[in-house]
């Protein structure tokens, strides 16, 4: 009785708690197992816009879409649309995709993701119609040859194909092409294209047009163009005859400068784009002569072939760096319009007269030197920055050079611009040599044109080797100064026996004498009354020089006097013998000071000896004109044998007693030799 009892109370207990777990705490609905089917993989996708409606049975409601990286450029999700319901059998996925630009297929994968169960879907695309353009349509090229890179966009592969021998295709990276042109030698301009077509459809292309000049390969033919002023029309006055003895043929010699009175790189920059027809100036080379006409910059830049083109800044703000770093873009870029390859030079001019009161040269505090250096320094961090400018013309170091040696400061007809001799020959051989680069040691040419029976800008082939020892220096050191090492064109009087016999039949004992060398230029005189007797006067007739180094235009005594060095008064001590040759004349011009320009000339001496007395101590420096006298008693126009005749018609003869102890002349001959 008493187990039926404990089992009964048992069984209550668990039907209690049985009871108590229901009420209180239900068990949840057990899902069943997701289940995702997709009954389709893969779809083709027409290659414009559109939409692909992906059907799939899920049986829940929660699904996510996932478009992969590289295709999400094209494709989306446009979100989906179905009944809510537990199972659902006719869910749909709609993706979205953008046209296809590439002219090829293209897939991209889109999942579908449900719990941890997920399917993958391919979607393909179809090639879209290819494409393809060039950056530029004509190009002109390089006569000389040359590499370039030209752009092509396509949907596509890129075939080349060039249309002539002398192109090719180099290499090419995405959608660069580098391209090659060769040497055009042929001596006609030539014309080429290259076709750029799609690989799946030879039909779609495009095409660039390639114009390419004849290339001067003639070794007979050279054509130079300045954008000049007055600097590159004296640089250019002599430089025809001096190509001709450098090799090139008369016929085949192209010479032009452009200018507008002494231009500016500023106002070339506005001239060069200027259509009115008298907007330059322009001189040329015809049939071996300078002519000159009215003009616009594009006549004559587009037409001619030239092989060089060189610029300058106007000498008076050639050393100011704003003067040309401001216009000098300005000016290449106008001229690269119309000349595209044309190789660009400058020409590096020179520094005013030393003692030039001309206004600008007080910038360099009236300093030679200081303004040279400032051209240099323009050259070097305005000029060669500017990056098209290729060759430098050192004209003015040249001149620099020349400086040092007997010429000194004669170098320039005034204050600014090169004489019409020696500064000229000194620019034409400096660019000859600059632009050929054909060394100019064997060059003769001297300018020497006769007139009326005169020659005008008469100079000499002793004269040469100082101008050629100057060039060659600064076409190797273009922008510091070499010293001459040249001092000796100067003709020296020569002993003559017929002078010392007229000394001794005079009476005078020649052995109580030294006989002084008298050092000779010919085709000179001085003109006390109008030039002091310095160098470095302002004056725009310096000294001897007034002929010989500057040759002034027109000038009718060239080829009828030649002078002395400049002598000290103690140079011609009271007692000196002057014994001239029957024929000749001589005019001891004199001045009180080197500075001072003489109000009254000596006059013309004609007498076989002279005996310098206390007379000519009125004067402290003379120098000697000398001349030959024609059958009429004037002055004769001489050859150049005949002036070297003069070098032996005159002789000085110094006193013993005047000289130092031991009668020695070793240092009597340094005194004032001014050149």
């Amino acid at each position: 009785m008493k187990k039926s009892l404990l089992a009964l109370l048992a069984l209550s207990v668990l039907f209690v708690g049985s009871c108590g777990d229901k009420n209180d705490d239900p068990k949840p609905e057990v899902k069943d197992p997701a289940q995702l089917v997709v009954p389709t993989k893969a779809y083709d996708a027409a290659k414009g816009d559109g939409t692909i409606e992906i059907p799939i049975s899920a049986n829940y409601s929660s699904i996510k879409v996932s478009i992969a990286s590289d295709a999400t450029s094209w494709l989306y999700s446009n979100g989906t649309k179905s009944e809510t319901k537990a199972e659902m059998k006719d869910y749909t996925v709609s993706i979205g995709y953008r046209a296809n630009p590439l002219a090829k297929i293209r897939e991209g994968l889109v999942t579908i993701t449900l719990d941890e169960l997920s399917e993958v879907i391919k979607i393909t695309q179809a090639a879209g119609d290819p494409t393809i353009s060039v950056a530029e349509e004509t190009r002109k090229v390089n006569p000389r040859g040359q590499e370039f890179d030209i752009t092509v966009t396509s949907n596509d592969e890129v075939n080349v194909t060039p249309g002539a021998n002398w192109i090719s295709l180099k290499s090419s990276s995405d959608n660069v092409f580098t391209l090659a042109v060769t040497l055009n030698d042929t001596g006609e301009p030539r014309e080429g294209e290259v076709v750029f077509s799609a690989k799946t459809d030879a039909n779609v292309k495009a095409t660039l047009n390639l114009t390419q000049k004849a290339a001067n390969v003639d070794p007979e033919a050279i054509s130079i163009l300045a954008l000049g002023n007055e600097a590159s029309k004296d640089a250019l006055a002599y430089l025809y005859p001096v190509l001709q003895e450098l090799g090139y043929a008369p016929a085949k010699i192209h010479l032009g400068n452009l200018y507008s009175g002494n231009t500016t790189l500023e106002q070339h920059a506005s001239l060069l784009v200027s259509d009115a027809e008298d907007a330059y100036k322009y001189d040329y080379i015809k049939e071996g002569e300078w002519v000159s006409t009215d003009t616009i910059a594009v006549k004559i830049l587009e037409p001619e072939d030239w092989d060089f083109i060189v610029l300058q800044q106007t000498p008076a703000l050639a050393g100011q760096a704003a003067s040309v770093s401001g216009s000098l873009a300005g000016v290449v870029g106008a001229v690269r319009e119309v000349c595209p390859f044309v190789p660009l030079a400058w020409n590096l001019t020179q520094a005013f007269r030393a003692g030039s009161t001309v206004s600008g040269f007080d910038v360099y505090a009236n300093d030679q030197d200081e303004m040279f250096s400032s051209i240099v320094d323009v050259v070097r961090n305005n000029v060669l920055a500017n990056g098209e400018i290729e060759t430098v013309i050192p004209v003015g170091t040249a001149v620099q050079n020349l400086r040092t040696s007997f010429f000194e400061d004669n170098i320039t007809r005034d204050d600014v611009n090169l004489s019409y001799n020696i500064g000229r020959e000194v620019a034409a051989l400096t660019w000859a040599q600059a632009l050929t680069g054909k060394s100019v040691s064997g060059v003769t040419y001297l300018y020497d044109v006769e007139t009326d029976g005169k020659h005008l800008y008469r100079y000499e082939n002793e004269y040469l080797p100082a101008i050629k020892e100057a060039v060659a220096a600064a076409i190797g050191s273009p922008y510091a100064v070499t010293a001459s090492k040249d001092f000796a064109p100067l003709k020296t009087a020569v002993p003559n026996s017929e002078l010392r016999a007229a000394a001794v039949a005079e009476g005078y004992d020649l052995s109580q004498y030294v006989e002084q060398e008298l050092t000779i230029v010919h085709n000179a005189y001085y003109q006390s009354t109008a030039s002091a007797a310095s160098s470095t006067s302002s004056s725009a007739s310096p000294s001897v020089l007034h002929a010989a180094f500057n040759g002034f235009v027109n000038d009718a005594n060239l080829d009828v006097f030649a002078a002395s060095h400049i002598l000290g008064k103690a140079q011609l001590p009271i007692g000196t013998l002057i014994v001239l040759k029957e024929g000749y004349q001589f005019r001891p011009e004199g001045w009180t000071a080197l500075s001072t320009v003489t109000a009254t000339r000596p006059d013309v001496v004609k007498d076989k000896v002279t005996v310098v007395t206390d007379s000519w101590s009125s004067f402290a420096y003379r120098a000697f004109n000398l001349n030959k006298l024609d059958g009429e008693g004037k002055n004769a126009t001489l050859t150049a044998e005949q002036m070297s005749e003069l070098d032996s018609c005159i002789s000085i003869f110094i006193p013993k007693t005047a000289l130092a102890v031991g009668g020695d002349l070793e240092d009597y001959g340094n005194g004032v030799w001014n050149w």
